[in-house]
């Protein structure tokens, strides 16, 4: 009966441990790939498309913009412990080169020829992200991702490489594997010669440790048993306890998980095994917003400083989208789009939407006094049926939904103006009777949309009302400037004179020989001893004709210096 005993709970321990040991490696390799896609989709989407195209000699290395890619890349490798990182181009003979490397110096200078992974590339010109568990090249084996840099124009223009070393975790494996069975064997052994001994003295711990595995199978993860003894009780008590803290372990991580996701497609994803693609058509009313100048203020403190303030906004604004019940869908770097009606549909998805965007605004304007700053954050939401579901394949997905609203919403942001919210006509309707104060209905007819797109500035909902908007004290001045037209990401190299006409602390007046469009983005660069403002980043507001072209420039990003130089001018006049 003891060697029976001790059998038994040698085999035991054997399959627990190789079970144990099996979900950790699996868990590990989920965990590794998910953060070397996660570093990969996050530096494609960071490198811009336009400006990666332009580097195609060694000389272009001597650029400012590129070596300030490249520290960013090393300091990514550094912090995550990678192998290599960097990016890669196609030149029109379909030949592949390096572009940045982010690895160990000597770097690899822009335009050197590639000849392996010509297959894997491929596969991210068409549009994938990619991972590669093992992959094998001239200088070792490696865990690869890759993911697509895109240009403005949705064209795949480069890819972003992240390695790992295979060969070293390969190593690592099979450590662990010859550890768990060296340990296993170990148990089986010491159970079986001393099972007969310890199953006549030890019946009291047997059952303390029965009671709590009982505990642990309906759910208590609390329970723990003390550890009293140093024989193989005692062992299997210490054994019992790191299997707990183990499933504690994997609940943190479920509970990790809902707050990357909201609990609705945490539940799901878990229910299923996040395996059902497919969705189906719903209205959602769809948030989006957008901060105004950081991207200034980015080059200005770094990147490092930059994603600890970006973190902590991000923060702020999740605490306001959860209290509305809103599903955080997407961060696009300093852009958040939230829905609401999507995965849960309820009958005040629009009027919540609405709610919770004057609560950001009034959490950013808190924001900004913690942080001495003064960023501004644009709000678009419109409403409309999409198909909202799972996204991706069988490997990787995500819950998302699909629909010109989301372009609605964009656009909308787009046209706000400092910190504004901007709804759609149909967002409108669906709010009449939510106590939703708005201002006159405006229309911009826009790139993209056949005809003008009525909107509404939101101001209040209940008792709760926007921030309070800045009041320009106008000064007149004589000075001649230049405009530059932006679209999308790119300042055109064609200045369009201006006369300013008069300065306020954050707008400018000026009259032009040219038709300036409403809510055209510009960089104006101001002659003379307006020089010390640097680069002044604007939305065109106001247009007039009475005799010839005035606008009103609404200014939403100029660094500190350039502010104190406005000032003076500005008390000067």
């Amino acid at each position: 009966m003891s060697a029976a005993f001790g059998g038994l709970l040698g085999t035991f321990i054997l399959l627990w441990g190789t079970i144990n040991l099996q979900t950790d490696l699996t868990r590990e390799q989920t965990q590794r790939q998910d953060r070397l896609e996660g570093i990969a989709h996050i530096l494609s989407q960071s490198i811009d498309g336009e400006l990666h195209a332009t580097f195609r000699l060694t000389a272009d290395m001597q650029h400012p913009e590129y070596n300030a890619i490249i520290d960013r890349l090393i300091e990514i490798r550094e912090t995550n412990d990678l192998g290599w990182v960097g990016t890669t181009a196609r030149d029109a003979r379909n030949r592949d080169h390096f572009v940045f490397d982010g690895g160990t110096p000597p770097a690899i200078p822009v335009g050197y020829p590639i000849f392996d992974w010509g297959f894997e590339r491929n596969e991210v010109y068409e549009g994938h992200q990619i991972f590669r568990s093992q992959i094998a090249d001239e200088w070792g084996t490696w865990t690869v991702a890759m993911a697509p840099i895109v240009n403005d124009d949705g064209v795949v223009v480069g890819v972003v490489e992240v390695m790992e070393d295979a060969a070293w975790q390969e190593l690592y494996t099979r450590g662990r594997i010859q550890q768990t069975g060296l340990q296993a064997i170990a148990v089986i052994i010491l159970s079986f010669l001393l099972a007969s001994f310890f199953a006549r003295r030890f019946g009291k711990p047997l059952k303390t440790l029965t009671e709590a595995v009982l505990a642990v199978a309906d759910g208590n993860l609390d329970r723990s048993v003390i550890v009293e003894t140093r024989d193989e009780f005692g062992a299997l008590a210490s054994a019992f306890n790191v299997m707990v803290e183990g499933l504690r372990e994997r609940k943190f991580i479920r509970d990790t998980f809902e707050r990357f996701v909201s609990q609705e497609v945490a539940d799901r994803a878990l229910k299923d095994g996040g395996q059902t693609l497919g969705g189906d058509f719903r209205q959602v009313t769809i948030l989006y917003s957008d901060l105004r100048g950081f991207s200034a203020l980015t080059r200005r403190l770094g990147p490092s400083k930059m994603i600890s303030m970006l973190n902590r906004y991000i923060s702020a604004m999740t605490d306001v989208i959860i209290e509305n019940n809103g599903h955080l869908s997407e961060l696009l770097g300093d852009g958040l789009v939230v829905l609401f009606g999507a995965p849960q549909l309820r009958d005040d998805d629009a009027s919540r939407a609405v709610r919770c965007a004057i609560q950001m605004q009034r959490a950013l304007v808190a924001f900004n006094e913690r942080e001495n700053a003064s960023l501004e954050m644009g709000i678009g939401i419109g409403t409309g049926v999409v198909i909202a579901g799972n996204i991706g394949s069988e490997k990787r997905m995500k819950y998302g939904v699909v629909g010109s609203t989301i372009n609605l919403a964009a656009r909308l942001q787009s046209l706000t103006v400092g910190s504004q919210v901007l709804i759609s006509a149909r967002t409108h309707r669906s709010v009449r009777d939510a106590n939703v104060e708005v201002g006159k209905p405006l229309n911009f007819l826009t790139k993209g949309w056949p005809k003008p797109i009525e909107c509404y500035p939101v101001l209040a909902v209940g008792d709760i009302e926007m921030p309070a908007t800045i009041t320009f004290n106008w000064s007149s001045i004589e000075m001649k400037a230049n405009c530059h037209p932006i679209s999308g990401k790119k300042i055109s190299d064609d200045p369009r004179p201006v006369k300013i006409l008069s300065l306020a602390n954050r707008a400018v007046r000026m009259s032009m020989d040219w038709q300036p469009t409403l809510r055209d983005q510009m960089l104006l660069r101001v002659d003379g001893e307006g020089e010390g403002m640097g680069d002044v980043y604007g939305v065109i507001t106001n247009v007039t004709n009475k005799g010839g072209w005035a606008a009103t420039l609404r200014i939403s990003s100029i660094s500190p210096e350039g502010k104190k130089v406005l000032q003076a001018l500005i008390n000067h006049a």
